[in-house]
């Protein structure tokens, strides 16, 4: 392997402890967001908001970058299609080169990434709940049992109510 070679694998090793870092910054944001989720906490929600959005714009340039040298370092050995995993590119890097660093790296990117993706998909379900009983609030100050309705006018209408103020689909 080249100067040259061994400078993109150090390269991308670097790239992957920063994407790795921000991810860490990243938990603890969406942990405070499912807090917030589950204790109805709209003011905090934004703020956290604001945070993940920073964040994630941060990691999302960090991911161009780990990828285009990702390709880069494809390119430079030779025998590695240029979309190759990280994976891919530790196996076909010359024996008797140290990628330790490399590997240990895309393992624990490998794990907060799945770490970090769980905690989305908890926060998802939550503000799908969250949604959905606002939805069932406002379905019932919509109509009454008596098949009272609110109409356009926002006055109780007799009989059915003029328009529901959202789908029963959602």
């Amino acid at each position: 392997m080249t100067s040259y070679k061994a400078s993109s694998v150090a390269q991308l090793s670097e790239l992957i402890d920063s994407e790795l870092a921000v991810l860490r910054e990243l938990k603890p944001v969406l942990q405070l967001k499912q807090r917030a989720l589950v204790e109805n906490q709209v003011a905090v929600l934004h703020d956290l908001a604001d945070q993940e959005l920073r964040l994630g714009g941060r990691l999302s340039v960090l991911e161009e970058q780990r990828l285009a040298t990702q390709r880069s370092l494809a390119t430079e050995l030779g025998d590695v299609r240029p979309e190759a995993s990280v994976g891919e590119l530790i196996a076909s890097i010359p024996a008797g080169q140290d990628c330790f660093a490399l590997q240990e790296g895309a393992r624990k990117l490998r794990e907060e990434v799945v770490a970090v993706g769980q905690l989305n998909l908890d926060n998802g379900h939550l503000m799908q709940n969250l949604l959905d009983y606002t939805a069932m609030v406002i379905r019932l100050a919509a109509r009454t049992e008596s098949g009272e309705g609110y109409g356009r006018d926002g006055k109780i209408s007799e009989g059915q109510a003029a328009r529901a103020l959202l789908d029963d689909r959602i």
